[in-house]
This record gives structure tokens, C-alpha cells and sequence, in this order.
């Protein structure tokens, strides 16, 4: 028996004797393997992107985090905050909730506060359930072992043996995070725990092979069976990365890589790069052929590649091995540098030789609809530092930047996201939550520097360290670029990687500070339980927060199955209840509006509708549903209003026009039976020159905004804006203009639009003098519209205004 097992038997032994360290040891051991799982299954759940599986998985982190609490409190470490690390990584939470105060949309602010607490709690359990390098190493796989699944997912979702949505479209992998460029990132981060994890094996592997003795050990098999495991598996993580075409998340592991090569030792960094070139050349071929195949349907012969690229990496591996213990063992730092410098320069000269021959790439790459999606960004880029200019100290809030950034953009473009995290937090919390992150980054950079510098007779450690600091920029780096961090999953391996980066400082300090100077951080015991207490207080009101938050989009989703099937009693019974519980969302407000006005309930309809808007005040959607509500309560020129404001905030969206005009048009119709001539003449006289104000937008629209557009229709009349203006027209006499539009609406393919064309059509006709062509045009009517005639009756007793 060695003495490592020896060792921890005796360990167990006195920790049953003793019964408080056997119940401390039982506490780490749940939080450290619950914290695992808070790792390992939400890459699987959408990437963690939506609310609604946040606010479950925040249960299990609130869970995780007061065991380590407990486990903590056992071992006499009752400080919570104890650097400066926790201390911004706590600041960031903070500041989304102070920012929650001025917040223009409350609901999407608590969604943001949701996912920081989250961080944080992440954050904080890392740094104080890693105790050891084994801890780390636990971790690590964890990761390593979620990736690997994501990336077979992935595989299996394009080849249509599982069902996952949106997990492959035109040719790229989504896998389960349903966008490329995050999933690109995660792979990318994980990819280089990948290649650390496989040359632990493989320094172990080198170490047990010179001992002949070991040659037939089961150890050695172990080991030499995990070092093929993570060969497969770096093979799979990168040819999905590969898979993803994310150019973004491609180059930021390329240049991360290369700084990670720089920090490694010679003969590691040799290791790394034949492993990684070889690995990624069959990667890349395979995963060409598989996307190629899985688009024709050729689901096995896709399959075939893979496996073959599989084998293909095995044996690639057993060469590799042959070739470790035969010659490079033999090469000392000088000829490692030497060879690798000749791969360097000889994979830099193959790539540009061939890339010079591929004409259809270079045009590609240097063609506008390449370069279009990075332009983009820079509009985003731009609007988001307008917006932070007009609310520089706390932000728009939680959510600001989806709530209001078509009040600023200059043409249409569609992003619930900034693309960059940083602008999204300055969007968000202005900048005191840029000052955080900032605090949260360059704290981190300093903790890597210091283990390094003190730390320099410990390769292992090192090892780790520089590891960290690879995940950490490339999932930083790429996420100045794109909205990645949105995706929780992925913002979790980033704050674990933190977690264990402050974990390592402060062990560090630990062995550097002698008995009495570490007595200071460890409090009374007194204070220690009033400490614990709070801690349970806190944690038991975050758990009730997002428990209600889960029940209240449990009980949305019950009532949107029930009103799918007309029970309409049913529905609303189940949305009141989800906007009890969570009286912060707008959508369950909307939602109670539609079905309210649905019901004839028309003042509790305009009540729920204002709740909405006052919840959500740039969401033309919302602005739209009180203008129905308005209209249908008479309230008319309240619902010109709140239609012209729909339209205002979302300029570039024909939608809003279009009910805009229904909605000049229907009030002013109203204030027309009612006798109120005036005001029905300006609503209408606003109807008919709609359609005029948005050939004036496009006209001045400058020629790149218009190039950029391509996430909807231009701002052209529709057939129900030029049906409102020809109607409009009508009402104010102008028959010959009133004809030409409803000329053109009558052709439309709505039964509804083209029988109240051709019924105004015959009310102009007639005004006109021309009886037989009315009687014409008002049969056609008839045809779509069975009370045309009376409807005919009723207009044409209306006095039109001149």
C-alpha cells in the first residue's frame, strides 16, 4: 500500500474519531460536488440564457453557497469579504441594484440582478471550497466533461439523432447554447483545459515510464487510458469550434493560444503544438466533410468522418508517444525552441501559400457582406455611447440597452444585445459598473502576476495558474466583442475561474502569514454566529425571490397552454397569478390587457395596458396594446397618442406605422360619428399624410444607413396605411387622391383590407357622380363584406370635411 493511501486512511479515521471535523469534512464534500453540478448542467439548459432557468439554478447556487458558508463557519473562517476581489465582485451585484431604482424597464432589471447574484455566488463558493490543487483539478473535469457533452450534442442535433432547437442552422454548430459565437468562446476556454488536463497525464505517463517496474502497473494504464480519453476529446472540442464559423471566437483563440504558448516551458510548448496542430488538421477536414454531408442528409456517411478523424487522432496519439520516448525526452529547452520555431514558421508559410490560391476565400474576405456584421457592431457600439452619454452615473438599468436602444439607433437593425459586454454593462449601470468590472479584471491580472512571481519553484502550480489566465482571456477578450457573457453557462466558467484564481491568493497568503497574524481574519465566535445568521437570512430571501420568479413563469406558461385550447377563463386566472408573484413584469400586465379587452372588460383593459407602459415605457409593443385599449374604451385621441409615441420610439419598424394609421384612422372615424368634427379632421388629416412622411424618412435617409438595412422592410406604405389614407382622404373630401390609394389597397390580399377598399372606392365613386360604377364597386364589397350595404348607408350620412 503507498503512502498517499495510507495517509488519507489514517485522515479518515481521525476524522470519524472526531466528530466535528467528520461533519465539516461531510459539509465541503455536498458543496463541493453541489457546486459541480452547478457547473456541469447548464451548459445544457439553453446555454442558461433565459430567465426562467436562471432563476432555478440561482435556488441551487443560493443552496451551494450556504453549506460553503457553514463549511466555512466550521473551519473558524467567519470572514465573508476578505480581499479585494470579493469585495468588486460583490460591488457588481450591488450596483444592478442600485441602478434598478431608474431603471426604464423593472422586470428586465430584476433578470440582471438574477444573473449577477448568480456570478457572484459562483465566484464566492469556488474561492472557498478549492482548498487544493486536487480541488482544482475536480473542477477542471467538471468543465472538460460539460463541454465534451455540449460539443456531442451538438453532433447529434445537426445529424437529427436527437432533437435539440436551433442546435444546427446553415451549416453551423449551435449546439445547446443556440448561438455560435458563445459556444465558440466556451469551447474555445474549455479546449485549453483540454490540452493542460492531457499533458498532466502525459508528464505523469513520462514519469511512471521510466520506472520499469511501472511499465505494467494498473496506475500506468490509467493513465495512459485518460490520456487517450482527452486526445478524443480535445479532437471533439475543437472540431465544433471549428464547426461554430464564429470568426470572432476563432481569432480570440488564436491569439490567446499564442500567448499561452509563450508562457509554457519548451518542451511542454513543443507538446502542445504538435498536439494542437494535428488535432485541429483532422478536425478541420472532418468537420468540412461533416457539415458538407449532414446538409445532404448523408447523416452516416457524416458519422463515418467523424469516427474516422477519431481514429485518425488515436493513432495520431500512439505515434506521438513513440515519438516522446524515443527522441523528444532526448531534446533539451535549446532544440525544443529550435523546432518549434521551424513548425511556426513552416505552418505560417503552408497557410499562406494555400490561401493565396484560394481566390473565392480572399473575395470573400474582403467583400462587404463579410465585413457587414462587424460593421454593425460598430452602430451598436455607437448608439450604446449615446445612451450612456444621456445616463452616465447608474445606467438605464438591468435591461436598458433591449428596453430603449431603437429610440437611438439611425436605421433598422434588430439586437436584444450591444455585442460587447463592457458597453452593455456601461449601458446598463453606467459607470460605476464599468469601474467594477474593471476593478473585477485588473484585481484578477494582479492575483496571476503574484502567484507567478512567488511561486516560480512550483511548476505545478504555475501549470494552473497560467491555465487560468488563458480561460479568463479568451472569455473576456471575445466578450468585448460579442454579448457571450449574456449566455450564464458561460459567464459561470468564467466567475469559477476567478473563484480559483482568488482561492490560489489567498492560500498563498495563508502559507506566507504566521499563526497570530492569521488569527486577525478569523473573528469570535460570537460574531461568527451573528454572522452566520445573516448569511441564512440573506440566502433564505434570494431563494424566496427566485422561487416566485419560477412560479411566476410557471403559472405564465400554464396560462399559455390553456388559452392555446379557448379556455380563456382559465388563462387569465393563471397570468393574475403570475403577475402577483412577479408584479415587476410587464408581459404578464400585457397579457392580462389582451385578454381583459378580448373579455369586453375594456376599463380593466386600459388599467392593466397603463401598468404595462408605466413597467415598460419604451416598449412600443406596449404603447400599441394601451392605444387598442384606449380606442376600445373611447378614449380616441388617448389612443392617437400612445400610437404616435409607439411609433416615435421604434422609428425604423413599418409595423408601428401601420397600426398608426389604423389608429389616426379608426379614432378619427369615432370622433366623426360623434360629432366632433375637428378633432376627427385632425386625426384623419394626419392618416392621409402618412404615408407622404415616410417617403420623406427614406428619402433622407443616408445611403450606408440604408446598405446596413436588412432586418426588415423599409419604412413603404403597406396596404392598411394607404387604405387609412385613401379613407382619410375620403372624409376630407379629396376624392380623386382618396381613389388612387384605395386603388391600390383593394388589390390586397386581405379579404378584410380589400372589401373596405372597394366599399370606400363606391362612397368616392358616388360622391363623384358616377352611380353605376358605386353600384359596382359597393357589389364587389358585398362579396367580402356581408354588411357592406349598411355599412355604405352609414358613411355616406357623415358630413365630410372640407
Amino acid at each position: 500500500m503507498s503512502a498517499k493511501k495510507k495517509k488519507n486512511r489514517t485522515t479518515l479515521t481521525e476524522e470519524k474519531s472526531n466528530p466535528e471535523q467528520f461533519t465539516s469534512a461531510a459539509l465541503h464534500q455536498t458543496a463541493f460536488w453541489g457546486f459541480a453540478l452547478l457547473l456541469l448542467f447548464p451548459p445544457f439548459l439553453w446555454g442558461l440564457f433565459f430567465p426562467a432557468e436562471q432563476q432555478k439554478v440561482l435556488m441551487l447556487a443560493v443552496l451551494v453557497f450556504w453549506l460553503a458558508c457553514l463549511w466555512c463557519w466550521t473551519q473558524k473562517e467567519n470572514k465573508i469579504l476578505s480581499g479585494p476581489l470579493d469585495y468588486f465582485a460583490l460591488a457588481l451585484p450591488v450596483v444592478y441594484i442600485l441602478s434598478t431604482f431608474t431603471a426604464v424597464n423593472k422586470g428586465l432589471a430584476i433578470n440582471e440582478i438574477i444573473k449577477n447574484i448568480l456570478y457572484f455566488l459562483a465566484y464566492w463558493s469556488a474561492s472557498r471550497l478549492v482548498r487544493n490543487r486536487e480541488d482544482v483539478h475536480r473542477l477542471l473535469q467538471v468543465i472538460y466533461l460539460g463541454a465534451v457533452g455540449v460539443a456531442l450534442v451538438g453532433l447529434l442535433a445537426a445529424t437529427e439523432l436527437i432533437y435539440y432547437n436551433d442546435a444546427f442552422l446553415q451549416g453551423r454548430i449551435y449546439s445547446t447554447f443556440q448561438y455560435p459565437n458563445a459556444l465558440a468562446s466556451y469551447l474555445a476556454a474549455v479546449f485549453f483545459i483540454g490540452i493542460y488536463l492531457w499533458c498532466r497525464t502525459r508528464a505523469h505517463n513520462a514519469g511512471a515510464g521510466r520506472d520499469l517496474s511501472a511499465l505494467f502497473s494498473a496506475r500506468l494504464y490509467r493513465y495512459i487510458g485518460s490520456e487517450f480519453l482527452y486526445a478524443c476529446g480535445n479532437y471533439l472540442l475543437l472540431a465544433v469550434l471549428l464547426g461554430t464559423k464564429s470568426r470572432g471566437g476563432l481569432l480570440a483563440f488564436g491569439l490567446v493560444f499564442l500567448i499561452y504558448l509563450a508562457g509554457l516551458g519548451a518542451g511542454q510548448r513543443l507538446s502542445v503544438v504538435l498536439h494542437t496542430a494535428f488535432t485541429g488538421a483532422v478536425g478541420y477536414l472532418c468537420m468540412d466533410r461533416f457539415i458538407q454531408l449532414t446538409l445532404d442528409k448523408h447523416y452516416g456517411t457524416a458519422w463515418l468522418w467523424m469516427f474516422g478523424g477519431l481514429v485518425l487522432v488515436l493513432c495520431g496519439q500512439v505515434l506521438y508517444m513513440l515519438a516522446h520516448r524515443g527522441l523528444l525526452t532526448r531534446l533539451n529547452a535549446g532544440k525544443c525552441n529550435l523546432a518549434f520555431g521551424c513548425l511556426f514558421a513552416l505552418g505560417l508559410a503552408g497557410g499562406g501559400i494555400w490561401l493565396t490560391t484560394q481566390q473565392a476565400i480572399i473575395q470573400k474576405f474582403s467583400g462587404f457582406s463579410f465585413l457587414q456584421n462587424a460593421i454593425e457592431r460598430m452602430y451598436f457600439v455607437k448608439d450604446a455611447v449615446e445612451m450612456f452619454k444621456a445616463r452616465p452615473l447608474l445606467g438605464w438599468g438591468g435591461g436598458g440597452w433591449e428596453e430603449a436602444y431603437r429610440s437611438f439607433q439611425d436605421y433598422l437593425y434588430n439586437s436584444n444585445q450591444v455585442h460587447s459586454y463592457y458597453f452593455q454593462v456601461g449601458v446598463e449601470t453606467g459607470l460605476l459598473g464599468l469601474l467594477a468590472v474593471a476593478g473585477i479584471w485588473l484585481t484578477a491580472v494582479y492575483y496571476i502576476y503574484k502567484i507567478y512571481n512567488k511561486r516560480r519553484d512550483n511548476p505545478e502550480l504555475f501549470k494552473i495558474t497560467w491555465l487560468l489566465a488563458a480561460v479568463f482571456m479568451v472569455i473576456a477578450g471575445h466578450a468585448g466583442m460579442d454579448f457571450d457573457l449574456s449566455l450564464a453557462a458561460l459567464a459561470l466558467v468564467l466567475w469559477t475561474t476567478l473563484g480559483i484564481i482568488d482561492s490560489l491568493n489567498r492560500r498563498l497568503e495563508k502559507d506566507a502569514a504566521d499563526r497570530e497574524a492569521q488569527q486577525q481574519y478569523t473573528m469570535n465566535k460570537q460574531y461568527g454566529r451573528w454572522q452566520m445568521f445573516a448569511v441564512s437570512v440573506v440566502s433564505l430571501f434570494i431563494f424566496t425571490g427566485a422561487l416566485m420568479l419560477a412560479l411566476a413563469n410557471h403559472f405564465a406558461w400554464m396560462s399559455e397552454r390553456y388559452l392555446k385550447v379557448g379556455q380563456t377563463d382559465k388563462s387569465l386566472t393563471y397570468i393574475q397569478k403570475a403577475a402577483s408573484y412577479n408584479p415587476f413584469s410587464a408581459g404578464y400586465r400585457l397579457t392580462l390587457s389582451k385578454l381583459y379587452l378580448a373579455g369586453g372588460d375594456y376599463d380593466q383593459s386600459l388599467a392593466q395596458a397603463r401598468q404595462a407602459v408605466a413597467l415598460s415605457p419604451y416598449s412600443s409593443s406596449n404603447r400599441n396594446t394601451l392605444a387598442e385599449a384606449a380606442l376600445s374604451a373611447g378614449q380616441y385621441e388617448l389612443a392617437a397618442e400612445q400610437a404616435e409615441k409607439a411609433a416615435s420610439l421604434s422609428p425604423y419598424q413599418i409595423q408601428w406605422y401601420d397600426a398608426l394609421a389604423g389608429k389616426y384612422f379608426s379614432a378619427g372615424y369615432a370622433l366623426l360619428n360623434d360629432g366632433e368634427n375637428q378633432a376627427a379632421g385632425n386625426l384623419l388629416a394626419k392618416a392621409a399624410a402618412l404615408p407622404d412622411q415616410l417617403q420623406t424618412i427614406m428619402d433622407n435617409l443616408p445611403a450606408q444607413y440604408k446598405k446596413m438595412w436588412r432586418d426588415g422592410p423599409p419604412l413603404t406604405s403597406t396596404e392598411t396605411m394607404l387604405f387609412a389614407a385613401g379613407a382619410a382622404k375620403y372624409q376630407l373630401g379629396e376624392y380623386n387622391q382618396a381613389e388612387k390609394l384605395l386603388q391600390v389597397a383593394a388589390k390586397s390580399d386581405s379579404r378584410d383590407i380589400r372589401g373596405r377598399a372597394l366599399l370606400w372606392l363606391s362612397l368616392a365613386a358616388d360622391k363623384k357622380g358616377q352611380t353605376s360604377r358605386a353600384m359596382e364597386l359597393r357589389s364587389q364589397a358585398e362579396q367580402l363584406m356581408p354588411n357592406a350595404s349598411a355599412e355604405f348607408e352609414k358613411v355616406k350620412k357623415l358630413p365630410v370635411l372640407k
